[in-house]
């Protein structure tokens, strides 16, 4: 790649970045990574799924196509070879930057390792997000969620450029798979060694035999004592002990959307406000859900450890929860203790705690009641028919 920025002007539904003269389109329709790529190909000559070479590019990219409309994530050209451990660029540019979001690349498998760069409006008001940055974890065939990220060059010849090579690497799991079995087998041998002692003992005595002085005098031969100890040698082969392993085949497809966790069938997720309670009811049903209602201990403890933090914050931040019958008030709760001039109180849950719960006594999972009217900084919700 040249340092010079060329001026040529893109094509019309292309918009240039200023820095190094490229010119990118984002499709409307959601595809799956290969389609993305044939859809940049087809869509001007020498274009390709973004590839992206800084920081800066990346947060460009981000601020430029922040969509508003539903998808998460936008496919950029990045993704490994079918060796698995090599990282290419769809157009051949080498691969000399990196700037994936805490914990990522996740990706075991080289068909889930194609790249996206995260711009959902949503995640620019979630704490510790940082705009532009990527992961992968996606199935690259997979058509929904996604759309495509283009980019090309201007200031190139029509026939300058790499051509990708679509290769689809089959390194995933297959849950259609008969189980596999594995048969180890331990033969186990025992030896026995019996020993067997022979005594043989022979005495020969001689007569007493009196004298006129009335003296007895006993003379007595004794033979040595001879001991034959032969020695027998047993062994013994028991019947080899068999141990099968039946792996089964699982269905390890994702449940629920990025972001949101799988519990008893259903998908929950954090919305981060601030907004009062109507408001963050509202915020649920635009992500085709509702205000999560929690049912019991074990649902309580889900949540606790899904959505709350570890920090010791100078406030405690707590999320909308949905009125149940079951419930984990905090000592004291509920006291309605911002007064009786708010006339509707709704339950939160707390996920932080205050001088390492020193403070107010609470800690991370237990419920206060707050007036609805006012603003809490998260809701937790529950996708519907997820």
């Amino acid at each position: 790649m040249s340092d010079e920025v060329g001026t040529a002007p893109c094509a019309s539904g292309w918009t240039r970045y200023s820095v190094n003269g490229m010119c990118y389109k984002q499709s409307k329709k959601e595809m799956s990574w290969y389609a993305g790529e044939e859809y940049c190909v087809k869509e001007i000559s020498g274009g390709h799924l973004a590839s992206v070479h800084n920081e800066a590019e990346s947060r460009w990219l981000n601020a430029q196509f922040r969509d508003k409309t539903g998808h998460m994530d936008a496919w950029i050209g990045m993704r490994r070879d079918c060796d698995n451990v090599t990282y290419i660029w769809t157009d051949g540019t080498p691969v000399d930057f990196w700037y994936w979001q805490p914990d990522y690349p996740q990706s075991e498998f080289a068909e889930y390792s194609c790249v996206t760069l995260w711009e959902y409006d949503d995640l620019h008001y979630i704490d510790g997000y940082v705009a532009g940055q990527w992961d992968d974890m996606i199935l690259c065939s997979q058509t929904s969620g996604t759309v495509a990220l283009c980019k090309y060059d201007p200031n190139a010849s029509s026939s300058s450029g790499e051509t990708y090579v679509k290769k689809e690497c089959g390194e995933i799991p297959d849950p259609t798979k008969p189980p596999t079995t594995t048969t180890t087998t331990t033969p186990t041998t025992t030896s026995t060694t019996t020993t067997t002692t022979t005594t043989a003992t022979t005495t020969t005595t001689t007569p007493t035999t009196k004298t006129t002085t009335e003296t007895t005098t006993t003379t007595t031969t004794t033979t040595p004592t001879t001991t034959s100890t032969p020695s027998t040698t047993t062994v013994t082969t028991t019947t080899p002990t068999t141990t099968t392993t039946t792996l089964v085949a699982g269905d390890c497809s994702p449940k629920c959307d990025k972001f949101w966790i799988s519990y008893g069938g259903s998908c929950y997720g954090i919305v981060k406000g601030p907004a009062n309670y109507a408001t963050s009811k509202a915020g649920c049903e635009a992500f085709g859900g509702e205000i999560a209602v929690i049912t019991d201990d074990s649902m309580n403890e889900a949540m606790r450890k899904a959505f709350s933090n570890n920090d010791d914050t100078s406030i405690v931040n707590q999320a909308w929860i949905g009125e149940s019958s079951y419930s984990n008030w905090a000592p004291g709760k509920p006291n309605k203790a911002q007064g009786a001039d708010y006339t509707k109180y709704c339950n939160v849950m707390t996920l932080s705690i205050v001088n390492s719960g020193l403070e107010l006594g609470f800690s991370r999972g237990v419920w206060m009641d707050y007036p609805c009217s006012l603003t809490q900084e998260y809701v937790i919700c529950k996708q519907v028919n997820k």
